[in-house]
């Protein structure tokens, strides 16, 4: 028997263990954060009222499973009854929709009705999970129907209205700097709404876009400063470059082919010029770079 402490939603990273041993603590931790905001935001658009909390209980070794415990400390989470139909049409309960219909026509007050029925809150556990699945399906216009599953239509326009105002951006941050490969959503006995490298850009804006002007495939010339050789996640450097704005001016290279980190050391913490070979996966990541030549700068640079 489940307790009222025990986690309910989930929360899994996962990276490529062939080319990473983890991700960066900074980035998980703006990560989790990013989705207490984007589950308050979820809960506040299907009209789920009262006070909750959520709460991170456990982190498991490989992929990393934030198990989280969303409990609402409101006995009747829905101000009324359109709100709770609403609510149960997105998780596709069509027996439970049809019971809490009956329930309705004889308790025209919700708050008696639950006054001597307790509500089960999984039910909203579960509906996070669909919720942040469907708003990957707003981005370019409203829809409501997929696969077989059906979205109320008020739901369509607030969930847009979350791309928009950048709720998504925090939590997807390890996507941008290439250091996962999806994130999985989960309740405890069936929704897993997974989000990849190939679907994340679905819950950002088009003003998101990094660095758009550096295309996949091509190479560029720079000038910057080395200010990081590491072998923590494969052998990489990392690069301060002039030209590029502050947010994402550190960009990461691999060292030229046959050469490591430690061939570059008489550039450490120096200005230079280099020449490299952009690759990403969309313009949603931060262009990683494949170094083509580096040669010291004859003059400081202002970085």
């Amino acid at each position: 028997m489940k307790t009222n402490t025990d986690k309910n939603l989930h929360i899994i990273y996962h990276w490529n263990s062939d080319e990473n041993v983890g991700i960066d603590l900074n980035l998980l931790g703006d990560s989790i954060a990013g989705f207490n905001k984007v589950i308050r935001e979820i809960l506040k658009s299907a009209k789920v009222q009262g006070d909750f909390s959520i709460q991170a209980q456990i982190i498991k070794e490989g992929s990393i499973d934030v198990g989280t415990l969303v409990q609402f400390l409101s006995p009747v989470p829905f101000e009324n009854w359109q709100d709770l139909f609403n609510f149960i049409a997105i998780i596709g309960e069509r027996e439970l929709l049809e019971h809490f219909r009956q329930a309705a026509q004889i308790h025209r007050n919700i708050n008696d009705y639950f006054s001597k029925n307790p509500f089960d809150q999984q039910i909203i556990t579960v509906g996070i999970g669909f919720l942040v699945g469907w708003v990957a399906k707003q981005k370019q216009a409203p829809t409501v129907r997929d696969n077989g599953r059906e979205l109320p239509v008020v739901f369509a326009a607030r969930l847009k209205r979350l791309i928009i105002r950048r709720v998504f951006k925090k939590a997807l941050r390890p996507f941008v700097e290439n250091q996962i490969t999806k994130i999985e959503v989960k309740t405890e006995n069936r929704v897993s709404v997974v989000i990849n490298n190939e679907n994340f850009s679905e819950y950002l804006g088009e003003e998101e876009q990094i660095l758009p002007e550096y295309e996949d495939g091509k190479s560029y010339q720079f000038a910057g400063r080395l200010v990081g050789l590491e072998k923590s996640m494969g052998e990489h450097l990392k690069f301060k470059m002039s030209q590029l704005p502050r947010p994402y001016n550190i960009l990461v290279a691999t060292p030229q082919e046959g050469r490591s980190t430690k061939d570059y050391i008489e550039y450490y913490d120096k200005d230079v010029f280099l020449e490299a070979e952009v690759s990403r996966i969309s313009m949603y990541h931060k262009p990683k770079l494949k170094l083509l030549s580096v040669r010291l700068a004859q003059s400081s640079l202002k970085i």
